[in-house]
This record gives structure tokens, sequence and C-alpha cells, in this order.
């Protein structure tokens, strides 16, 4: 149930994603304190947009970044909410999610110049989530699996605009196709392999 929680969260804050675009921040606050009445995570999201608002790869958003997992790194570690028995079975995130997280800032990393020469606000918001995904995930192998692990569910799901933009519209035709072909194999593999290892 607290998974189904918080999914619904995530999507109500997903959908509220066009109020991000045309920046009218205090309805997408709204949005997020009701996603909060449904589960309290979803008060992550203020710094995440905080963080995610500033185009890719410059130093004010890199700065932002670092400041953010910071943060969340300190907060967790400060947390005793966990019960002896609870948090014995919790020893941190798999390193692999780090690396399938990186895939699409990888991607997006060497299309950077074509998506700074494009400068959609969505997609750049895209590039910034599919980030803080991998660091979450990253924070979370060295605190706790469980709360910050299930975080990225809020960002990652940013993936499923960014993945198809990546294919068709920063590489050319060929590379474009060789891209598809590589995100349906490697997701299947994926998608085999977290059911049976990770």
């Amino acid at each position: 149930m607290n998974g189904i929680r918080q999914f619904i969260a995530a999507t109500l804050i997903f959908a509220a994603t066009p109020l991000l675009l045309k920046k009218r921040y205090i309805p997408l606050a709204l949005v997020i304190l009701m996603a909060y009445t449904v589960h309290s995570s979803a008060l992550v999201m203020f710094p995440v947009f905080v963080a995610a608002i500033f185009k890719p790869w410059k130093k004010i958003t890199i700065l932002a970044l670092i400041v953010f997992v910071a943060a969340l790194t300190v907060y967790v570690s400060g947390q005793d909410y966990m019960s002896d028995e609870y948090a014995s079975f919790d020893d941190g995130a798999n390193p692999i999610r780090v690396v399938i997280a990186l895939i699409p800032t990888f991607f997006a990393f060497i299309g950077r110049k074509k998506i700074a020469e494009k400068n959609n606000y969505l997609i750049n918001i895209c590039v910034n989530m599919s980030i803080i995904s991998a660091m979450m995930y990253g924070v979370a192998i060295f605190t706790s699996g469980v709360t910050v692990g299930r975080l990225p569910g809020y960002t990652g799901i940013y993936n499923f605009i960014l993945i198809p933009y990546l294919c068709s519209e920063v590489f050319d035709e060929k590379k474009s196709e060789r891209l598809r072909l590589f995100f349906i194999l490697f997701y299947i593999a994926y998608f085999f392999a977290d059911l049976m290892f990770i």
C-alpha cells in the first residue's frame, strides 16, 4: 500500500508538469501539498523542482544539484525513525540502479550541444530530472534503499519524455535507429535482471 500511495503522489506531481512549464509556481506548490496528503515523500519535489529549472550542465545547475544531494544525504543520515527490525533489511540501493539511471543522462550529455541549441524548457527539466534520479540512487547506496531508493520514482518518470526526444531530435537518423534498438534491448534485459537479481 505504501508503494501504491507513493506512485499516486508521483503521478499527481508529474501531471502538474504543465504548471511548471508555465511557471505557475503557487498552483504547482498546491499540487505538491495535495500529493503530500497521499504520501509524505512528495515534499522532496520542492527542492527537486528548484534544482531542475536551470539549464542542464551549467555551473548554477551543478551547484544546485550538489546542494540538493548534500542536503538529502544529511537529512536521511540524521533520521532515526526506522525500527531495528525494519532497518535490518535496508542495506541501501543496489549500485546497478545508479548505472541504469545514468544511461539517459549519458546520452543527454553526448547530445548536450543539440539540446542546448534547441533550448526546449521541458527537455532541459527532463535532463535535470534524469541527473537527479541517478544522484538519488547514489545517495540511497550509502543511506537507505527503502526511503531514498524510492524517491527516483518522482523524477525517473521524466525519462519517458527524455528518451524518445533523444532518439528523435538529438541524433541523426542512423544513430537514432541504433539508439532506439539499444534502449529497447537494454530495458528488456534490465526488466528481467530486476525481477531475478537486483
